[in-house]
């Protein structure tokens, strides 16, 4: 079965609902899906029976999880996720969540976007945690448990110009086969690239730059200097 892991629009508006509703009903198994940020008027959950995402569900082109031993939880904020993830049952071996994860600790990052931290709000039973958000694809092994991030299943951006999209087949076993979505023959501007590969560069110096300084602590509130606007 199908499941898409959040984000079913960017910007959901009357048109794109249609368009979705052409494509996936034609899709001859059922779809199921959890609500992304991007599906989620407002981020609050209580209105998403009321969008794009929302009348696909009431249309029953989008299921809502439906298979033993997986649960599959809509877009919530990182208090109600922490609350939503005890309340799992014992016997769920897979969660699909729709939260920003990354594999490698960022700069300035939500302590929660790491991996490594968010995993021990997942309960110790569950061995496959699948997320959606981050456009990256990865997937990992932490705490014994899997973690595979889906990444976008098409290049978002010309940032992307060198990423390979693909979606996962899961077998009864847990284990994982990525299937590369051919992307070849689509065209991104030349000057996006560049454009794009130069604020990476630029980035990339600010945090070296940012790594390399000697920070000095406040010896005292005096130190502190404070300018009106």
């Amino acid at each position: 079965n199908p499941i898409i892991a959040g984000d079913v629009f960017d910007v959901p508006e009357r048109n794109s609902c249609r368009l979705m509703y052409d494509i996936l009903s034609n899709i001859t198994k059922p779809i199921m899906a959890i609500a992304g940020n991007h599906d989620t008027p407002l981020l609050n959950n209580s209105f998403i029976s009321y969008s794009s995402f929302g009348i696909l569900r009431k249309q029953g082109v989008l299921k809502e999880i439906d298979l033993d031993g997986v649960e599959g939880i809509d877009y919530l904020n990182d208090k109600e996720l922490s609350e939503r993830l005890s309340e799992i049952k014992p016997t769920t071996k897979v969660v699909v969540v729709h939260r920003f994860l990354c594999d490698t600790k960022l700069p300035h990052m939500n302590e929660l976007g790491f991996i490594n931290n968010f995993i021990r709000l997942v309960p110790k039973h569950v061995k496959l945690l699948i997320a959606g958000d981050n456009h990256t694809r990865f997937i990992c092994n932490v705490d014994n448990r899997t973690v595979l991030n889906c990444g976008s299943v098409h290049r978002i951006t010309a940032a992307q110009v060198d990423y390979s999209p693909c979606y996962y087949r899961v077998y009864d076993d847990l284990s994982i086969e990525p299937v590369e979505i051919d992307c070849s023959n689509d065209i991104i501007s030349r000057e996006y690239i560049d454009i794009e590969k130069e604020k990476e560069r630029k980035l990339t110096e600010y945090v070296q730059h940012i790594n390399t300084m000697e920070v000095q602590p406040f010896s005292s509130f005096s130190d502190v200097i404070i300018k009106k606007a």
